[in-house]
């Protein structure tokens, strides 16, 4: 406006449109990447079309530009918010060694990733076709400005960055990886840690053993064990019930008790779609049949069963969401890794997760956001 207000000479079209191609040809943009990589990539190119479209006198497409940056910007605002209240907890662990996940493999790129493909395509041949028949370079530009997919990449990255300021400000949510928010239109399968939908209590889940007459008499006796603050989950004998086979014993299970919120948490994941799985442990208790798959241990842990799911599902083709919190190699293997924080004397937080969450009420509002 202030260009036009003071009447500046305005520069061809053609220079926008020379970077507008640099940006959505994705051999131009690889190349350019591979010298200087992506963020520096994402920077210089913005730098660049805010400058051309200065030059050019574009005020339509330096609004959208500018509110694009405004959103980004708001969201780094938020994540440092949010940084700033979780650094006491996790400056004690600050010396802790960290997987980057950016050692493993790549993630696929998004669905929208392909159609920018197609759209580049559909790009390239329009301007060489009306290059090659107007003979007219700045018909050539137009043609590449009008076929040029904005709202393929505005669109989610505007919905991306709005949900990482909320998730922030709102549910104390800390983005190591702000990115993982802009694959969630992806994810087709997502791997639940069963110990994540636990609390430190135990509560009695199963009596084996005992007579139908006295089951009543051995669960209260079983609810009467949970006084005994060694008990660890598992089987333990009930005393002074009598078995209902010769040579047999009375036997409760004990298990954690669930988070108020896990089974919300269970049916926002079964809501979206995605094949959900877990691995075999008694916890999981009522909340079993939900899953559409549990993994059996075998011989290893839960650990390893939780990263043997992943890995099957990704050599699969799947787009994996995983929510855990001690299964490290799980979350480094996943494409979106969200972490939930331990407690204040659990052990350090899962640098290695993208997303690193308070309690089962922020990764419910993550699993919302997945449509």
């Amino acid at each position: 406006l202030t260009g036009r207000a003071l009447r500046w000479p305005r520069m061809p079209v053609g220079v926008l449109a020379a970077v507008v191609a640099v940006d959505y040809q994705p051999w131009l943009r690889r190349l350019l990447e591979d010298r200087i990589g992506r963020p520096a990539t994402d920077t210089v190119l913005t730098l660049a079309a805010t400058a051309a479209e200065t030059v050019t006198l574009s005020p339509a497409s330096l609004s959208v530009g500018l509110l694009m940056q405004s959103l980004k910007a708001a969201e780094c605002r938020a994540e440092a918010r949010a940084w700033v209240e979780h650094e006491p907890r996790l400056a004690a662990h600050a010396d802790h060694p960290r997987i980057d996940p950016s050692a493993g493999s790549k993630p696929r790129g998004r669905p929208a990733d392909h159609h920018a493909g197609r759209f580049a395509i559909v790009q390239a041949i329009s301007a060489g076709v009306v290059g090659a028949t107007t003979r007219n370079l700045h018909q050539a530009a137009l043609a590449v400005l009008v076929t040029t997919p904005a709202a393929n990449r505005t669109t989610p990255e505007a919905f991306a960055a709005a949900l990482g300021q909320g998730l922030a400000d709102r549910h104390a949510v800390l983005p190591l990886r702000p990115e993982a928010l802009r694959r969630l239109d992806r994810v087709d399968a997502i791997v639940i840690d069963p110990r994540v939908l636990c609390t430190t209590s135990l509560r009695v889940s199963l009596i084996r053993g005992a007579r139908e007459v006295e089951l009543s008499a051995a669960w209260s006796r079983a609810t009467l064990m949970l006084e005994n603050q060694r008990l660890r989950p598992g089987w333990h004998p009930v005393p002074g019930i009598s078995a209902s086979e010769p040579n047999g014993e009375v036997e409760a299970l004990f298990s954690f008790t669930h988070d108020p919120l896990a089974s919300a948490v269970v049916a926002e994941a079964h809501r979206t779609g995605s094949e959900l799985v877990s691995v075999e442990d008694d916890s999981l208790g009522e909340l079993r049949p939900a899953f559409d798959e549990i993994r059996p241990l075998a011989r290893g842990s839960i650990d390893d069963a939780l990263a043997g799911a992943v890995a099957d599902l990704r050599d699969a083709g799947r787009t994996v969401a995983v929510l855990s919190s001690p299964g490290a190699q799980a979350i480094w293997s996943a494409d979106v890794a969200l972490g939930m924080l331990p407690g204040p004397e659990a052990g350090p937080p899962p640098w290695y997760a993208d997303l690193l969450l308070p309690d089962l009420g922020a990764a419910w509002r993550v699993l919302h956001a997945v449509p």
